[in-house]
């Protein structure tokens, strides 16, 4: 019989209650959720203790929507199992896209209780002893109670021992998650991959600026898309050419909000991996908009057209007319050199 972790967001609840109430008719499951034993209000005086309850259950069932993608808790959760190897099944509840972590993972409907039923019956059970005393023992060093923090501490605990995902494949009957380790670093001289890490952010009223969390970024060099976390942060993979002082342009799919900054999403890519490019919004029609440095750059790109437009005539204009167009620019250069040598 499994046992399961249910990650979910307490926004909801109330669906949360009723899958949970379905997923007990079957006498294969046993379901651990919490319930006010860990959470202590908004802080956590208790991960470690989290970090245990995660690892004592054989699957984490991740309850994943709008709220989830906001949760410093679902996150610390979720990279927490990754760290621990855990299997994990994601249940979608809304229609917000898995972060790029998960996206591999076949997620299920919350609607589709026997496929829900049938991938938590049927994943294969990993059990890393060493793995787990690590993990948690890693967890028990954090000290802080604020969720950002908590989050921020346990990503970077995990990434000092290489427990970030891609790698090695551990893979059940719907799921694959790949996990790093030293067998998957770069060899023969091979480049490691380059990524660009950023934060998105909204420029409200009175100029404040709040996290732009739950939203798709786009590379338009390879059309790859990522949703940010809860604090706007994002990263993208970016390609072999994409070196630093190459500029990449990106976009966003926020309704009624725009690139602010850096103007038309262009980006240089930084010297340090760990350099964070800022990426702020503003509303459409924002008068920000009208800034001495986004019509400049307005200006210069229709000069930039009017001038590809103009070397595109020139260009057709002399494959049509090829010898028209020898003679029209020999007689040009005559009545040049003429012109010069009269003054």
């Amino acid at each position: 019989m499994p046992s399961v972790f249910l990650s979910y967001s307490r926004d909801d609840l109330s669906l949360i209650e009723q899958l949970e109430a379905r997923l007990k008719t079957h006498s294969g499951i046993s379901i651990w959720r919490d319930q006010e034993k860990i959470y202590g209000g908004q802080k956590w005086p208790k991960v470690k203790v989290l970090g245990e309850a995660i690892a004592d259950q054989d699957v984490v069932l991740l309850a994943w929507s709008k709220h989830s993608a906001a949760s410093h808790f679902v996150e610390f959760e979720w990279t927490t199992a990754i760290a621990l190897k855990k299997t994990i099944i994601p249940c979608l509840l809304d229609s917000t896209t898995l972060p790029p972590s998960l996206a591999a993972i076949n997620a299920i409907s919350v609607d589709d209780l026997p496929q829900i039923v049938t991938a938590l019956t049927g994943a294969g059970l990993v059990e890393d002893k060493g793995r787990r005393m690590e993990v948690v023992s890693k967890l028990g060093q954090i000290t802080t109670t604020k969720p950002n923090e908590v989050l921020e501490a346990a990503r970077s605990l995990f990434d000092q021992r290489g427990w970030v995902v891609q790698g090695n494949v551990n893979q059940a009957e719907t799921i694959n998650i790949h996990y790093h380790s030293d067998s998957s670093k770069p060899s023969n001289g091979a480049a490691r991959r380059r990524y660009l890490k950023g934060r998105l952010l909204l420029i409200e009223g009175n100029d404040e600026l709040t996290s732009a969390a739950g939203v798709s970024v786009t590379l338009l060099q390879t059309a790859d898309s990522v949703v940010t976390g809860p604090e706007g942060l994002f990263t993208l993979s970016l390609p072999d050419a994409c070196q630093p002082g190459i500029k990449v342009e990106l976009s966003v799919g926020k309704d009624g909000w725009v690139i602010f900054s850096p103007l038309a999403g262009e980006i240089t890519v930084p010297a340090l991996k760990t350099d964070l490019v800022k990426v702020r919004l503003v509303r459409k029609g924002s008068t920000k908009l009208l800034s001495d440095e986004s019509v400049k750059k307005l200006i210069q790109d229709m000069v930039g057209k009017s001038k590809e437009q103009e070397m595109a005539l020139e260009v057709r204009t002399r494959d049509a007319l090829p010898v028209q167009w020898e003679e029209t620019m020999q007689n040009l250069k005559t009545a040049k050199k003429a012109l010069e040598d009269m003054k």
